[in-house]
C-alpha cells in the first residue's frame, strides 16, 4: 500500500470535518498563513499533542517525504521519530490533515 493510499484511508477515517484548502483566489502573501491557521486549528481540535509551529514543520516535512516517493513505512517512521506518538489513529489524523493542507496532490483522485 502506497502513501497515497494511506492518506486516502486517513481522509476517509477522519471524514470531511475540516476543509483546509486555500481559497482559489487567495492573496499569495496571506494564503500560507490562512492555511497554517486552519491547519493548526484542526490539529488542536483533533486533540493531537503538538505545538502549532512543530505541527506545521512536521506537515511540510512529511509532505516533502511523500512527494519524493517515500513509502508508508517511511512516513510512519518519520512521524513516530518526530513525535513519539504510538497510536495509528494519531498518525492517520495528522497525515490526513497535513495532506489536505499542504500536499493535496498526494490524495488520490
Amino acid at each position: 500500500m502506497g502513501m497515497k493510499h494511506l492518506v486516502a484511508a486517513a481522509i476517509v477515517a477522519v471524514g470531511s470535518t475540516t476543509a483546509l484548502a486555500a481559497p482559489a483566489f487567495a492573496d499569495p502573501d496571506t494564503a500560507g498563513s490562512k492555511v497554517d491557521q486552519s491547519f493548526t486549528k484542526a490539529i488542536s481540535n483533533s486533540g493531537l499533542s503538538i505545538a502549532p509551529k512543530d505541527a506545521i514543520a512536521l506537515a511540510h516535512s512529511t509532505c516533502d517525504l511523500v512527494e519524493r516517493g517515500g513509502t508508508v513505512n517511511d512516513a510512519l517512521r518519520h512521524l513516530k521519530d518526530a513525535t513519539g506518538w504510538t497510536s495509528m489513529d494519531d498518525f492517520r489524523t495528522f497525515g490526513s490533515l497535513a495532506a489536505r493542507a499542504y500536499c493535496p496532490n498526494a490524495i488520490p483522485q
